[in-house]
């Protein structure tokens, strides 16, 4: 297999969709810790009474975890039972087993179904290690083994199951939601076109009647930016009617650089790449906006500098900075700022924007790896 491909499928995040602990678990919990207590006081051929009695409760209210924290629940599960099976294998003795400690088996499930990629390997490994252990110490002989690793196997595919059609179903919801944008962009061009259009025209009028030197330059940029706007969504919405709606990633980001003034420029470390695309698209997206806020607001500015990089924790850093002086380059009545923010935090990451302690203004976004 190739190395970046078994990279991508190892990076593979957790599931964002899991459920906080609710009443069900701790039912299940109560359920599972009585029927421990009942089949260990009604069982007359348990070795260690007492001993199976603790790791099969611990292993019980560890289940409410299991969603938000799966490698740490299998570990608290198959851990302890291994090594208590382990001990009385070394004394000779048949390992025991309880038949109340089954409820269990939704740890598997929730494993494949909540985990990254890597935390399935790391738990998976767990289990396995379990299972071998629990049928060696038992004695229980190939039927035994095979029995317990295909069950196993089978909650666990269950579980992968259920995380590829709730991603399948997230993609739908998705792919309207898009169309339902397309369409809303589409009649949002069809109104601000013809508004732009009467004000490029306008403006012309204007020019054929007025003498005065300032007028006819305000005129001549009041057409020019019109028709620059008009230009744009014309672009936009060609791109939405032929489906051609690139993601923009670290080749648009470095065509960020300008000459100037002010000048505009792009470093992207070596460790940036490679980027998740909606990371790249939203990295972008901020760069772009902060660099037009920097433009527009910042007065004074000779130099805008655009860095990406990642961090220690492998989150990525996008930072913006100008040297400009003045207020807020967003001001409140604006929405760049927030429109940022706001794009960050659907990344799972935060944005920080405000006069840095060197001078001018800078606007920080991070990002985690693989966005959220």
């Amino acid at each position: 297999m190739d190395v970046r491909a078994l990279d991508r499928l190892l990076d593979r995040p957790a599931a964002v969709d899991a459920p906080p602990r609710a009443r069900r678990d701790w039912v299940l919990t109560g359920v599972g810790v009585a029927a421990v207590g009942v089949e260990v006081l009604l069982r007359g051929d348990l070795q260690w009474p007492l001993v199976m009695a603790a790791v099969a409760v611990v292993a019980m209210v560890a289940l409410p975890w299991r969603r938000s924290h799966p490698v740490t629940v299998v570990a608290v599960v198959t851990v302890p039972g291994t090594l208590v099976g382990l001990a009385q294998w070394g004394r000779g003795l048949e390992a025991d087993a309880l038949a109340s400690a089954a409820i269990a088996i939704v740890v598997p499930y929730a494993l494949f179904r909540w985990s990254s990629a890597r935390q399935c390997l790391i738990g998976g490994a767990l289990l396995t290690v379990g299972v071998a252990v629990s049928v060696i110490s038992q004695r229980g002989g190939l039927a035994d083994a095979i029995g317990g690793a295909t069950v196993v196997t089978l909650v666990a595919v269950l579980g992968e199951l259920a995380r590829q059609r709730a991603a399948a179903r997230s993609r739908d919801l998705e792919q309207a939601r898009l169309l339902e944008r397309e369409r809303i962009a589409r009649d949002l061009h069809d109104t601000v076109a013809h508004h732009l259009s009467a004000v490029a025209v306008r403006a012309q009028v204007g020019q054929l009647q007025s003498t005065e030197p300032a007028a006819l330059e305000a005129l001549r940029q009041t057409e020019s930016e019109a028709r620059r706007a008009l230009d744009e969504i014309r672009t936009m919405t060609r791109l939405l009617r032929t489906g051609l709606s690139p993601s923009p990633g670290l080749e648009e980001l470095a065509a960020l650089a300008d000459a100037g003034p002010p000048r505009v420029t792009v470093t992207v470390a070596r460790d940036a790449a490679p980027l998740p695309p909606a990371v790249a698209a939203g990295l972008f997206r901020v760069a772009q906006e902060a660099v037009a806020n920097a433009r527009r607001h910042a007065v004074g500015a000779s130099q805008i500098t655009v860095e990406l990089g990642r961090d220690v924790a492998h989150t990525h850093v996008l930072r913006v900075h100008d040297d400009g002086v003045g207020g807020d380059p967003d001001p409140p009545a604006g929405l760049g700022v927030p429109g940022m923010a706001e794009r960050v935090a659907h990344l799972g990451g935060r944005l920080e924007a405000g006069p840095d302690p060197d001078g001018g203004w800078t606007v920080t976004a991070r990002i985690p790896d693989g966005g959220r």
